[in-house]
């Protein structure tokens, strides 16, 4: 459900009501808004209704936003909302009731905050050169030198991708690919 994939979901099962879904942040932090995306299959397992809770000790809990009687017209629907809100928290909680009564499902759910403001990026620069099957970019954020190269061969379908900084700056990231074939991966350590 935060795998930041849509083809994959948390579903409850033959659950007993009420459904939750609760979060814990290592730091407290202000929560703005949200977004929810739909199952892909049975609508009567969607949210209908729910309430978004703020707490940081998890037992005193203050209501950010309610929403009833929403509606998900399609499948791997993703729906935004957003709320006021100044006051950091540790906790996170949902309380969902479904369409259908004791089933529930989400393809995604992620919490937006104040810090999910866009960086600031400087030197961008991108390239591609056809010959060597090449692609790079590269740009500045925070005083660090970001690049990346792609080398793409088709007769042997392969995708390979390199990710560097300058002066062994760590990298922390997430990297998805969806298509409709199948697809394999190797991960070789660095050396």
């Amino acid at each position: 459900m935060t795998d930041g994939s849509i083809d994959t979901k948390w579903y409850s099962g033959d659950g007993k009501p009420p459904f939750w879904i609760q979060w814990e942040y290592a730091e407290a932090k202000v929560i703005t808004g949200y977004s929810l995306t739909s199952g892909n299959d049975v609508p009567n397992r969607d949210p209908k209704d729910w309430t978004l809770k703020g707490s940081n000790d998890g037992v005193q809990w203050t209501v950010l936003d309610t929403r009833t009687n929403e509606e998900f017209a399609s499948r791997k629907l993703t729906k935004t909302y957003s709320f006021t809100n100044n006051t950091a928290y540790k906790f996170y909680k949902f309380d969902l009731v479904t369409k259908g009564g004791t089933q529930i499902q989400l393809s995604e759910m992620k919490l937006i905050g104040q810090d999910a403001a866009p960086k600031t990026y400087t030197n961008y620069r991108r390239e591609l050169d056809i010959q060597d099957a090449m692609a790079r970019v590269s740009y500045t954020m925070d005083g660090v030198n970001y690049k990346r190269e792609y080398f793409l061969s088709y007769p042997d379908k392969a995708m390979v991708m390199r990710l560097t900084t300058d002066n062994n700056h760590p990298l922390s990231f997430d990297v998805r690919m969806t298509g409709a074939q199948p697809s394999h991966s190797v991960a070789v350590p660095r050396q």
